[in-house]
């Protein structure tokens, strides 16, 4: 356990937002493993192209299947690529709505995950700079979520994917 991982958790346990650290391809499985702790939707900003290669196999071979399986559906505002596209073909088997935009107009080089009852993770994961942060304050969720709604909202103009739906 880090000094950071200590702190995080002594301001949960004070209902002060907590904040943990995460380094690394292990340490970013742990934070999406967080995301499957409570079988409520996700909602995520991501570019898949981005992702380091044996993170993005083992989200695609173990992590999604995981989701799948707890029936936790995800709504995805995702920056245009091929890797993308491959990705959004997916979507009805993923449980998950994608809104695919232009990559030149929107660009997007880290992940933003919105989960559980107050969660938010900030996940950087090209092969560089692989770290992630979770927090878990009431506030900053509330406030992503709303982002979020706007996001998922203003992406449907732009968008490259399907009809999708206005998130709950």
């Amino acid at each position: 356990t880090t000094i950071q991982s200590l702190a995080g958790k002594f301001n949960l346990a004070f209902n002060r937002p907590g904040v943990k650290f995460f380094e690394g391809v292990e340490g970013l499985k742990e934070i999406y493993r967080d995301t499957l702790r409570e079988q409520k939707p996700i909602y995520a900003i991501l570019s898949p192209a981005a992702i380091e290669p044996s993170l993005k196999e083992w989200l695609d071979n173990v992590y999604v299947k995981e989701r799948v399986a707890k029936k936790i559906e995800a709504q995805v505002i995702a920056s245009s690529s091929s890797e993308t596209e491959c990705y959004h073909r997916h979507d009805t088997e993923s449980l998950r709505e994608t809104i695919v935009v232009p990559q030149s107009k929107f660009p997007i080089d880290m992940e933003i995950d919105l989960y559980g009852t107050n969660q938010i993770a900030f996940i950087s994961f090209s092969s560089k700079e692989m770290v992630g942060v979770i927090m878990d304050s009431p506030a900053t969720y509330t406030t992503m979520k709303t982002f979020f709604q706007l996001a998922w909202t203003e992406a449907k103009r732009f968008s490259l994917s399907r009809e999708p739906r206005v998130p709950s």
